[in-house]
């Protein structure tokens, strides 16, 4: 049995988006632009794709080959194209004794053998996709390798081509997971080579190389970089104004992504009576530098850390918290980048806490004895952030225009050298210390 997704009546270059379909507002630039995502863009060679602040628009150039899909770390664009397991696998898998092979659109049919599922590009499958495959059908598919991916005439140098194979960061992806949660591996998806360079234009020359290598880490550490180069520079308080300048306003909102990959991994574990992976959540510490300026709950996209106000402001143990939801969290490093203070961490969570919403710290209310505001109260401080730098840059001038002032301050009381305006310089310095 051949399931060939792709009607000839269908052109290769349609001239209109109708491979795509894009929720604009789970994109990451539309709900924070500091963010600068553009993964979808440029995962895609022949520049169809261009994200601003309405999110991902495409262009007539698109091929429908649906790179862009595994790429987006929101899971904002799907492609139809690609069918669910249930609808294409399950029937097949009943045919064929479980063994499915997945091939590219540009395989001629006369190569095709049965049991084989025809998609636009192998490079569009997600690791959820082969994970569903496997509670669905018991086995992993095989992903037939023909040797066209580094020199198909779609994408001559295609970034998503790691190892000259377009799927090879989903199916690493996937493997990685289900080895975790114990599958054997005689039934892992795996790359099957069948190659059949006389299909691809050229074939007597070399492979061109990928232009880019980039596996799910490179494609999220390219975000959480342009994420801080946008924001490092937002260090102080009054940068609650810069960042509100910054983003539209948008709520945040869990990743569909994310969503898919949890219930694939859910699926199979109730199917099987298997372990979660570990490898699957991520578990955030906070340092004791931290001084709760906000910004890391500010840009998380899809609400993973949240400030929360506890208790009422009548309470005496009123205050402030930071709480981290590793089910929501996608990895995507924005926190960590934008922390000033560098204070907090992401590191791979080995125990089963990733099933609730962790506190994972805590600062007391106070009301600051100069100005009356509420602040969030760091290293039992009194007074706000913006009255203690006041109160720091009265002692700084001050210094300046009297340097024997904290010369004075180190003398020994009774020091026959001592300034005679010690007493006057020791005065200053108490007001200018009084109930810090």
């Amino acid at each position: 049995m051949k399931t060939n997704l792709l009607p000839d009546a269908v052109p290769s270059a349609p001239t209109t988006p109708a491979w795509l379909r894009i929720d604009a507002a789970a994109c990451l630039p539309f709900h924070l632009r500091a963010t600068g995502c553009g993964l979808c863009a440029d995962t895609c060679t022949h520049g169809a794709i261009r994200v601003d602040e309405a999110g991902p628009r495409v262009g007539e150039s698109c091929t429908g080959c649906g790179r862009c899909v595994p790429a987006c770390p929101m899971g904002a664009i799907e492609a139809p194209a690609f069918p669910s397991v249930d609808k294409a696998l399950a029937p097949m898998a009943r045919q064929t004794d479980g063994v499915i092979r997945v091939e590219c659109r540009r395989v001629p049919a006369s190569r095709l053998a049965d049991g084989t599922l025809q998609l636009p590009c192998l490079g569009g499958l997600k690791p959820d996709w082969l994970i569903s495959a496997n509670a669905a059908i018991g086995v992993g598919p095989l992903l037939i390798d023909r040797g066209l991916c580094s020199r198909c005439p779609d994408s001559p140098a295609t970034a998503l081509a790691v190892d000259g194979f377009a799927a090879q960061a989903s199916l690493g992806r996937a493997r990685d997971l289900l080895e975790s949660m114990g599958v054997a591996p005689s039934c892992l998806p795996r790359r099957v080579e069948d190659i059949l360079p006389e299909l691809a234009p050229g074939s007597s020359a070399p492979p061109a190389a990928p232009a880019e290598v980039l596996g799910r880490r490179g494609f999220l550490g390219r975000l959480g970089r342009r994420a801080g180069q946008h924001l490092l520079g937002v260090s102080e308080p009054e940068g609650y104004g810069a960042l509100a300048a910054i983003a539209p306003g948008h709520p945040a909102r869990p990743s569909r992504a994310r969503i898919g990959l949890l219930a694939a991994c859910i699926g199979l574990a109730r199917a099987r009576r298997l372990p979660m992976p570990f490898g699957l959540f991520r578990a955030a510490r906070v340092e004791a530098t931290c001084c709760d300026r906000g910004l890391c709950a500010a840009i998380c996209p899809t609400g993973a850390l949240r400030r929360e106000t506890v208790g009422s402001p009548e309470e005496v143990q009123a205050g402030v918290a930071l709480r981290f939801s590793a089910l929501d969290c996608i990895d995507c490093g924005l926190c960590v980048k934008t922390c000033p203070e560098q204070a907090l961490v992401l590191e791979e969570r080995m125990d089963e806490g990733w099933r609730a919403v962790e506190t994972v710290k805590r600062f007391e209310q106070r009301e600051c004895i100069e100005c009356g505001r509420g602040f969030t109260a760091v290293d039992g401080a009194s007074t706000c952030q913006p009255c203690a730098r006041s109160r720091e840059l009265v002692r700084d001038v001050f210094r300046q225009r009297f340097p024997a002032f904290q010369a004075a301050q180190h003398e020994p009381p009774h020091s026959p050298q001592r300034n005679p305006n010690a007493a006057a310089f020791a005065h200053a310095n108490r007001i200018c210390s009084e109930e810090e």
